[in-house]
């Protein structure tokens, strides 16, 4: 077993090649990042420039790994650490620079085979056989007691490993074989220590969710869960990563659609940098908006994603089925990403699995402030003011009436799950946050801060999570509540409803609370939610089931349904 993980971690590095390519594209998405791209080139750009190099070209004793330092070291020197790299004039020279690297990598890696035989990166792997007393990784996350009599067991190795890019980056996959002959498909992730543990702290939060989540009943009847998946850390750099390959990105979409016609896929952002880099301080948010209509209008349509679901599910219950679960996992890491100030989703960080609609994140980390030397960790200076992702595509492709019925549905049936566990989370909160303010401190500075400011920050940080945690959830008040006359607990609805203490309407339907409308009205301007609001209204007063006796005002697109649909039968 000793010796399997030492091949795995010793033996599964991408190429030379790829991770240059991988660093290359990590630089040039830097330069993309910068909002005046004819601007000078900062100083930390050549630092990071340097320790690239030093990575990539550093000592290796392999004939394969002195060809690519003899093919491309001087090359790379002269572009961007000597006295040709010192004249780049601005961000955008560099840009260009870096998307002639790219090009050349690029068509360098592609002729590379997409698997390789494992006798050829590992003799003694590919000879592996387990006689029954290995068991498959990952089968001790779940939060429940293990059951070692149904846990399968390693046999072998598979016959080919795959190479894989993952988030911009290669790496390699392999296959463990039981001794039931089911094949299990791994990923072998490199990554920085910290955030190793960074993401085992989120995933362990995420399954402790989800044991809140199958012990309430709104919640299991919606079968409401988060997607986990399985990592196992191999070493403080090395971990295997559940892989499954049906999950795609969304940039995987968006690069199909410019591949189909034919466009670049740096082309909005070419766009944004020419627009901004024209406007001055006075007209920026301008330039701004002229620039959104450009790509929006010219590069970048709204129904990408859904053209792809439709050419990939031909049966459109199938697509229904997908819609439903999709949006269900985009709510739940919506609220979750809302109350814990995580920010930077890309489309690179957000997968879903093309069979069912399981949505995955990566890298769901909160956003933390970063001005003192502490890098004062404190999640309500977050400067990321986008709650979560629901774009054009995404909206297009669950349509506006799934949207509106069931998101705020999620929010609500969430925050009543998680509210009722105070106690419980208030405590994990404060570990949560602890660990994250030591690990992050230390990172940033040398020394240790004192437990007076662990415990001063740990406490704001829990503080402000349960605020958020708590404005989104259901307004209990005192009020009328059966049909025997008897005064209980109601919850009172956006349209001026109500509901009983347990959360349901006469008709046993989950309200929505008042705070979820208000979210939704701020959200998305009038002029967009109202001709949404009214389809929806028609669709209800057209439907056989329908009684007569709705009654809604207009609560934006987050709360309109949610609020209709306990007033009807159906």
């Amino acid at each position: 077993m000793r010796n399997a993980v030492l091949e795995i971690c010793g033996r599964m590095q991408p190429d030379s090649e790829e991770e240059l390519l991988g660093a290359v594209q990590a630089l040039l998405s830097l330069c993309y990042q910068t909002p005046l791209p004819r601007s000078e080139v900062p100083a930390n750009f050549f630092n990071k420039l340097k320790r690239v190099a030093d990575s990539c070209f550093g000592i290796d004793t392999t004939s394969q790994h002195s060809y690519f330092v003899s093919e491309y070291k001087h090359a790379f020197q002269v572009d961007f650490l000597g006295h040709h790299g010192r004249t780049l004039q601005n961000v955008n020279q560099l840009a260009e620079r870096l998307k002639k690297w790219l090009k050349v990598l690029k068509s360098k890696v592609e002729k590379m085979p997409k698997s390789i035989r494992i006798e050829e990166i590992s003799r003694f792997l590919a000879e592996f056989t387990a006689d029954g007393d290995i068991e498959i990784p990952g089968q001790y996350v779940e939060y429940s007691e293990p059951n070692l009599e149904q846990h399968e067991r390693l046999h072998s190795f598979g016959r080919e490993v795959r190479v894989l890019l993952k988030h911009g980056f290669f790496c390699r996959g392999i296959t463990m074989r039981s001794m039931e002959g089911r094949e299990h498909q791994f990923t072998v992730h490199y990554s920085m220590p910290q955030n190793i543990r960074m993401e085992e702290r989120i995933n362990q939060f995420f399954r402790i969710t989800n044991w809140w989540l199958r012990k309430h009943p709104e919640t299991m009847r919606r079968s409401l869960e988060l997607q986990v998946p399985v990592m196992v850390p191999l070493s403080p750099m090395v971990r295997l990563l559940e892989d499954n390959t049906s999950f795609v990105t969304l940039t995987y979409v968006y690069e199909q659609h410019c591949l189909k016609y034919g466009r670049e896929p740096e082309q909005p952002i070419l766009l944004t940098q020419r627009i901004l880099s024209e406007a001055t301080s006075e007209n920026l948010a301008m330039a701004q908006l002229r620039a959104y209509k450009e790509v929006i209008a010219h590069l970048v349509n709204e129904h990408m994603l859904s053209l792809y679901m439709l050419r990939t599910l031909r049966d459109p219950n199938h697509l229904w089925s997908v819609k439903r679960t999709m949006l269900h996992h985009m709510a739940e890491f919506a609220f979750l990403g809302y109350i814990l100030g995580v920010g930077d989703r890309k489309p690179d960080n957000i997968s879903f699995c093309r069979a069912t609609g399981v949505v995955s994140h990566s890298e769901f980390f909160p956003t933390y402030n970063q001005k003192d030397k502490w890098g004062e960790i404190d999640l309500s200076t977050t400067e990321n003011l986008v709650a979560f992702r629901l774009t054009r595509n995404i909206q297009s492709l669950l349509a506006p009436q799934i949207v509106d019925a069931l998101f705020a549905d999620v929010f609500t049936c969430m925050a009543q799950c998680l509210t009722e566990p105070r106690v419980l989370l208030q405590n994990y909160f404060s570990v949560f946050t602890r660990d994250e303010y030591i690990a992050l401190s230390q990172k940033r500075s040398r020394e240790t801060p004192s437990d007076e400011a662990i415990n001063g920050k740990m406490r704001a940080n829990v503080d402000y999570i349960m605020t958020r945690l708590l404005h989104l959830s259901p307004h209990l008040s005192a009020g009328s509540g059966a049909s025997n006359g008897g005064n209980a607990a109601v919850m009172r609805t956006a349209n001026g409803g109500s509901a009983n203490a347990n959360g349901s309407a006469a008709s046993g339907v989950p309200l929505q609370s008042s705070s979820s409308a208000s979210m939704g009205r701020s959200e998305f301007p009038p002029d967009i939610s109202d001709p949404i609001d009214k389809r929806a209204r028609d669709l209800i007063t057209k439907h056989p089931a329908f009684n007569g006796s709705v009654k809604c005002t207009s609560t934006g697109i987050l709360g309109t349904s949610c609020s209709m649909k306990a007033a009807y039968h159906g």
